[in-house]
């Protein structure tokens, strides 16, 4: 079996957002200037503008995430990080929607849970360290997690069970060909 690679999806909205941002500051500073007759205000309102640019950006030139399969192994890379994941290790690949995975993320015990009872914010970013969408904290404001639904496949989010227990989140741009990859490497695996 060849090597096929999967690249993670990214959402744009963090785009949407800014640029958002920076209209409704660009205008208030346009209407600013014409009510006033002063061009300090726009000065700012077009500095908070740059601003926005610069937080968009920063955004989208995080770290391209990547998933690799090959015959016996899934290799995902973050960057320089990489992770190799015996194919004989994992249970099973699945489909989960981004609403459900977000629930996961916050209620389930064994991920949030450390050893002292306490929730574990290591155990949240191993949970989710390969996947490219945000679905926790201030950045899952602008997923619009709450609109989507579990039947749209471009949506949805690859649930890793290990059999030590552990869970991955992985977010590729073709979900459901990566589980069905998955899931034909791991019986063909099985079967040899």
């Amino acid at each position: 079996m060849s090597v096929k690679r999967f690249h993670s999806r990214r959402s744009h909205r963090a785009w949407i957002f800014w640029g958002s941002v920076g209209a409704v500051l660009a205008l208030l500073g346009l209407l600013a200037m014409d009510i006033t007759g002063s061009d300090a205000l726009m000065i700012v309102a077009l500095g908070l503008v740059i601003l926005c640019v610069i937080a968009a950006i920063v955004i989208s030139r995080r770290e391209i995430i990547e998933y690799d399969l090959g015959h016996d192994v899934l290799l995902l890379r973050r960057g320089v990080d990489e992770e190799q994941l015996p194919l004989n290790e994992l249970l099973d690949a699945n489909l989960i929607d981004l609403v459900t995975a977000k629930d996961y993320v916050q209620q389930h015990p064994e991920v949030l849970q450390g050893a002292n009872g306490t929730e574990s914010v290591e155990a949240r970013r191993m949970l989710t360290r390969f996947c490219g969408v945000p679905l926790g904290g201030i950045a899952a404001f602008t997923t619009g997690l709450s609109r989507l639904s579990a039947q749209d496949f471009r949506r949805t989010l690859v649930l890793l069970r290990i059999r030590n227990g552990g869970v991955m989140l992985l977010s590729p741009k073709y979900s459901e060909s990566m589980v069905s990859a998955i899931g034909k490497a791991i019986g063909d695996l099985m079967e040899a």
